[in-house]
């Protein structure tokens, strides 16, 4: 630390000489002073005098100050007054600079690491680094400046800054002054104003000098009017004229007098001050006044239209503006202006039509405005007419005359209309069918009942108008021509017929709106069959083969025409009538015979009869077996299935359900088709005997087969009982009655048999069913024989039977166990299942000590649940008292120096509160020794005495239940370590004796060796987890450096 010191000190040392060294900047100089710019030189500190000793820097400042008086001596040759300055300053200069310390001679500066900032009026201008001169501009002329240096090394800075040098910069002539300005001008003289400059250039102004020149071309002095231009002008017409100074003065305004009209003329400026005129100001160019323009011609008309007039003049000169006015007579506010340009020619727009109106024209330029010229009057022209209204019909329509009429159009256009033109359309386009000053005219010679397009137009001195609206007129028609006979369109059917027929020759001037047709039947009847737009139709409703007379005519808007010539046609063939309602018997319970009457056959041969019959519900159950009846009885919806088809008038229907009421109808069949039906006939099939019956299942057992079927029809009777019959052995049984289901007893073990089953009504026994094919089961297996493996104080460890044969049983067994338990309800034993599987040992638990109990098994397979066993009587024991929870043990004071501690336990309870003893055994953990018992008694407390020093003991307790003459020892407690106190005196050598309430084991010579075996479990489960934690991270010490690359 005090070295660290030392060095400091010498550090602070050296900065310090360092910044006296530069402090010591000679003064400044300045060269090249002009008006806006100046030069500084200055020297640079003696920083050498750092590598010096004491004798060689004082001979350095002096050889310094020899050579800086020298460099003076020239400079003050340049400048005089700078030179009185630095005298000054070279006195102050040659004082005394402190020596450095050997310190110094480690430490190295240069010059070239020197900066330096500049001061101009004691503001920072700019630094300067490794340079001793720099250039000032951008001064003002005729100012004083004071300059200062700053020197820096580093982030030293010298204490004081150079001698201040103060030095004033030269004036000069003014800056150029801004363009003049024109404030008024006549026609010999222009009043011009200007401002002095801003920079006076360090020396008031004295005056302006005001010059002019005349400019040449007229057209030049028009363009740049008032404009400021630049000097390049004067050099390109200094031949043909000069520049002539007009004024001479501090004044800042002049009027330019005896100047000529219409003349063009450039002026410039300059400001004066003691060092002479500034440069010239930008150019003015202006002209002086010149006399109006001489009266115009008069305007002419080049072209008139509808809404506007063009009218056009000659030009006098090209500089000249014209103004147009117009004067309206009907407003009454005389001429106007309506044009004001430079241009000869204009269009008056937003004219009325066929209007007169009056113009007048003037010219003027930047002098004045000429006299008026004289009054002409243009008109403009009349518009087309517009277009009249459409021509309609005057009075009624004939069928060959018509009288039109139109309205005059709203806008005759300025004009009045001259004549009308009208034009229809006959078919072949329009024709002028009239000409002339009316507005109605009579056409002649026209069709009836046509339509004709109509259209008018207006005349008048502005031209043809546009046509008017095109308007249909149509005469009055007739009623339509004949029409010619129907024909038939394809083949008559028997009850429908095609007509076409065609269009009437003349619609008499109308369009058909309808036709009309009429039939005539075979017994004269008239009637009406078709009314509308087509020419053809189809009549329905006809009678097969019947003769009928067809008639038809044309209607329009007149009225209906003459009916055609008469068409005779006759219809097709069709089916047959429907027959009457068939007459029913009934031949069996299976089988009804119909009979009919043959029914007209319409044109055609009758070729068969088709029989058509539906299972119907009767709402009349009083109907004989026999009956039938035909009509409208109440029955449910009927289903129509063909029975049968038969070429005669009687035909059998088979196949039918006894006791069902059935609906039977016939239709006859020819050529042309199948007729309607006739209307259908009610009749109910006798009662028969059961139908067989269905859907039979059986359920087998080892002596006995139970059958279920669905129940049969009954076929109109009640069916009164079922048989059954074994088919192999003949053996059959009756049933008690109308049941379906039913056990056959008696029957063979494993054995197949086939059932089949029939009912019986009072009408007599009904077909069997299918057989159905069963087999009875195995007699179910005996019980087997229940032995007890092992008993204790709360479960019973059961087997019986043959487990490894019941495994490997194609058919395994399943044991049902049962045991008696009381009922909750009415406090009576009863058997209750508390096993049910295919093992064949049980551990029954949750019971209570010394409690008899009874149980029994039963063993069952596919062919049923075997018998049970005979009940077995078992007792379970008494229950040994729990493990105390693990003893505490305390050191107490003894009075000898052996150890004594204090054990306590905590009581155990046993059931029905039986005595309990207990016994407190120990051991030296480190003996190879058994526990040892030093304690019996009922106490849960004992004191341990005469124990040996520093040494481990392990000490645990265990309960005795007291049971009449019976002893219970219960489980021991977790053992507690306690470790004897150390005893500092030397042990005595003599051998210790057990005591009658203490026993203690006396330590053998190898008892202090290490033995694996003498641990605990859980100590050498610790030394593992000790040896792998350590083993881990050794090795994740190895793998760190190969896994952190």
């Amino acid at each position: 630390k005090a070295e660290n010191g030392g060095e400091d000190e010498a550090f602070e040392d050296i900065q310090a000489q360092l910044a006296a060294l530069l402090s010591q900047i000679p003064p400044v100089q300045i060269k090249n002073i002009t008006p806006r710019s100046a030069t500084l030189h200055w020297k640079a500190p003696p920083l050498h005098l750092l590598h010096q000793n004491n004798n060689s820097v004082s001979s350095a400042v002096t050889a310094t100050d020899d050579t800086d008086s020298q460099q003076d001596n020239l400079n003050n040759s340049d400048n005089t007054s700078a030179n009185s300055t630095n005298n000054n300053c070279n006195h102050q200069h040659q004082r005394h600079v402190p020596l450095p310390t050997e310190a110094a001679a480690t430490v190295s500066y240069s010059t070239d690491e020197v900066s330096y900032e500049v001061l101009l009026n004691g503001a920072l201008i700019t630094t300067v680094n490794g340079h001793t001169n720099t250039l000032l501009h951008d001064l003002k002329p005729g100012f004083e400046y004071s300059v200062q240096i700053w020197c820096l090394c580093g982030s030293v800075r010298g204490s004081t800054a150079s001698v201040e040098l103060v030095f004033y910069t030269p004036s000069t002539v003014p800056e150029k002054p801004g363009p003049p300005r024109l404030i008024n001008k006549t026609k010999n003289n222009l009043h011009i104003k200007w401002v002095s400059p801003r920079d006076d250039g360090g020396a008031r102004i004295t005056g302006h000098v005001l010059e002019l020149m005349e400019s040449t071309g007229c057209a030049a002095d028009c363009s740049n009017n008032g404009a400021a231009t630049d000097d390049g002008y004067t050099r390109a017409t200094g031949a043909a004229h000069q520049w002539r100074e007009v004024y001479r003065g501090r004044g800042r305004e002049f009027t330019v007098n005896k100047l000529t009209p219409a003349t063009g003329y450039r002026l410039r400026i300059a400001a004066v001050n003691q060092n002479g005129p500034s440069d010239w100001s930008p150019e003015l160019v202006c002209t002086t006044c010149g006399v109006p323009p001489s009266q115009p011609h008069v305007p002419s008309l080049e072209r008139a239209a509808v809404n506007g007039l063009t009218l056009a003049w000659p030009r006098n000169c090209p500089t000249e503006s014209y103004i147009l006015k117009m004067e309206d007579s009907l407003n009454g506010y005389g001429f106007m202006p309506v044009y004001r340009g430079p241009e000869n020619v204009y269009s008056c727009t937003g004219l009325r039509r066929n209007s007169d109106y009056k113009f007048r024209l003037a010219a003027e330029n930047d002098n004045g405005e000429s006299p008026l010229s004289d009054i002409v009057c243009y008109s403009t022209q009349p518009e087309k007419p517009g277009a009249p209204t459409p021509p309609s019909v005057k009075g009624k329509p004939r069928t060959h005359y018509l009288r039109l009429c139109w309205s005059p159009p709203s806008d005759h256009g300025g004009s009045c209309i001259a004549r009308y033109r009208l034009t229809m359309d006959k078919g072949q386009g329009f024709e002028v069918v009239y000409v002339g000053e009316h507005c109605e005219c009579d056409c002649h010679e026209l069709v009836p009942g046509t339509c004709y397009q109509v259209k008018a137009q207006a005349i008048s001195a502005g031209g043809d108008g546009p046509w008017s609206k095109v308007n249909t007129v149509t005469t009055e028609p007739i009623a339509p021509h004949q029409c010619r006979p129907p024909a038939v369109s394809g083949k008559p059917k028997a009850n429908l017929m095609n007509l076409k027929w065609e269009c009437t020759p003349c619609d008499g001037g109308s369009a058909v709106t309808e036709y009309n047709l009429e039939m005539i039947s075979s017994n004269y009847d008239r009637r009406m069959v078709y009314t509308g737009r087509n020419n053809e139709c189809t009549v329905a409703s006809l009678l097969p083969g019947r003769a009928y007379i067809f008639l038809v005519r044309a209607v329009n808007r007149v009225g209906p025409g003459q009916w055609s010539e008469p068409l005779e046609s006759v219809s097709g063939a069709g089916p047959p009538d429907a027959p009457k309602c068939p007459q029913l018997s009934c031949r069996s319970p299976q089988t009804v015979t119909a009979s009919w009457e043959a029914p007209i056959n319409n044109g055609a041969k009758i070729d068969s009869y088709t029989i058509a019959v539906a299972e119907a519900s009767l709402s009349h159950p009083e109907l004989s077996e026999s009956s039938s009846m035909c009509g409208d009885s109440e029955i449910t919806e009927l289903i129509f299935n063909t029975a049968t088809t038969t070429s005669s008038t009687t035909g059998d229907v088979r196949h039918l359900h006894p006791d069902t009421s059935y609906a039977i109808r016939v239709c006859a069949v020819n050529s042309a088709g199948m007729g309607a039906f006739s209307g259908h006939a009610l009749i109910t099939t006798p009662s028969s005997v059961p139908s067989a019956p269905t859907h039979i299942s059986t359920v087998t057992t080892s002596s006995s087969i139970t059958l279920e079927w669905t129940e049969p029809k009954c076929n109109g009777d009640p069916i009164q009982h079922y048989v059954v019959e074994l088919v192999d052995t003949g053996v059959s049984r009756t049933t008690i009655g109308p049941m379906l289901e039913f056990t056959m007893p008696d029957c063979e073990p494993d054995t197949s048999y086939r059932v089949r089953v029939r009912a019986c009504n009072s009408v007599g026994q009904g077909s069997y069913s299918t057989a159905v094919k069963c087999q009875t089961r195995s007699l179910p297996p005996a019980p087997p024989v229940l032995e007890l493996v092992k008993a204790s104080y709360n479960s019973f460890k059961l087997s019986w039977g043959d487990r490894k044969q019941n495994i490997y049983a194609a058919q395994p067994l399943t044991y049902c166990l049962q045991m008696e338990y009381p009922n909750p309800h009415n406090n009576n034993k009863e058997f209750y299942q508390v096993y049910k599987g295919t093992n064949s040992a049980y551990k029954i638990t949750k019971l209570d000590e010394a409690t008899d109990y009874r149980l029994r098994i039963c063993a069952s397979n596919q062919a049923g649940i075997g018998p049970n066993s005979d009940p077995v009587h078992l007792r379970t024991t008494r229950a040994p008292p729990p493990a105390p929870k693990a003893p505490r043990a305390r050191e107490r004071n003894s009075e000898n120096s052996m150890a004594c501690f204090l054990v306590e336990w905590s009581p155990v309870r046993c059931f029905n509160d039986d005595p309990v003893t207990y016994v407190l055994q120990t051991k030296i953990a480190t003996s190879k020794n058994d526990y040892t018992t030093v304690y019996t008694g009922s106490s849960t407390s004992h004191v341990l005495r005469q124990l040996m020093s520093d040494s481990l003991y392990n000490v645990r307790v265990c309960g005795v239940r007291h049971c009449g003459q019976e002893e219970l020892l219960g489980g021991y407690s977790s053992p507690i370590v306690f470790n004897t106190p150390k005893v500092h005196h030397a042990p005595r050598q003599h051998a210790h004796h057990h005591h009658s309430d203490t026993a203690v084991t006396q330590r053998g010579t190898g008892s202090t060796k290490f033995s694996w075996r003498k641990l605990s479990d859980a100590k050498k489960a610790s030394v593992i987890v000790i040896v792998f934690s350590l083993l881990a991270a050794l090795l994740a010490y190895i793998l760190a450096p190969t896994l952190g690359g």
